[in-house]
């Protein structure tokens, strides 16, 4: 398992959050694992490439004053104004212990389906819950679209394709994407109705059978 090595220093809580970020520095804390909580602060373009890397789903190796730690980006908190990192959580992890977690899946291809029926492209899920070892923990589910060639192809949980030791932690019938048609005509065609008979369905659908027992 390759791990994206990262280094922090132990902070002075005598020094102010908004002080630290106003030199670069990120304010964090690891913690997990029994141990100590550890409040921490990390350079902001080195957490930044780190990040970009592992996301909140690889193992990072983080240096702490010379002592390492296994652990993941459990949370990372944004600034609503700056759009930049303000603060981030650090869960140490014992590497012989299961974890949950989300993986993110990557959609590859092109749907025929989009491309030659004109159809939508929708994505349901962009991740997906697992449980497995820390070392186990897949940096991405790729799925690939390129077979959704009819108008109301659908991919489920069950379409990808997950390594040996990783445990899905959702019903594998649910769906992660599917092709909307495009335009109404489909639906009337399937429903062999004319406009004028949908709409009139659809009226009496709205009004209930309150107004169907008053007539």
């Amino acid at each position: 398992m390759d791990k994206i090595a990262l280094k922090v220093q132990k902070r002075d809580l005598s020094n102010s959050s908004k002080a630290l970020r106003s030199e670069g520095l990120i304010p964090g804390i690891c913690y997990g694992a029994g141990k100590e909580n550890i409040a921490i602060q990390v350079e902001y373009q080195a957490f930044k490439k780190a990040y970009v890397q592992a996301g909140e789903n690889s193992v990072v190796e983080l240096d702490v004053d010379g002592e390492k730690h296994n652990v993941l980006i459990h949370e990372l908190q944004i600034d609503p104004i700056y759009s930049t990192a303000s603060h981030v959580d650090f869960m140490i992890l014992n590497m012989k212990e299961k974890v949950d977690t989300n993986v993110p899946i990557v959609f590859v291809g092109e749907a025929p389906a989009v491309k030659e029926l004109g159809g939508v492209f929708n994505v349901a899920l962009d991740e997906i819950p697992v449980r497995c070892l820390p070392g186990n923990i897949p940096h991405e589910f790729t799925v690939d679209i390129s077979g959704m060639n009819e108008g109301h192809s659908a991919l489920h949980v069950s379409d990808i394709v997950v390594p040996e030791g990783v445990e899905v932690m959702i019903e594998p019938t649910i769906t992660i994407a599917n092709i909307i048609s495009h335009g109404a005509s489909d639906s009337a065609e399937e429903s062999e109705l004319s406009p004028e008979e949908l709409e009139k369905a659809a009226i009496a659908a709205a009004a209930g059978p309150e107004a169907e027992a008053a007539e």
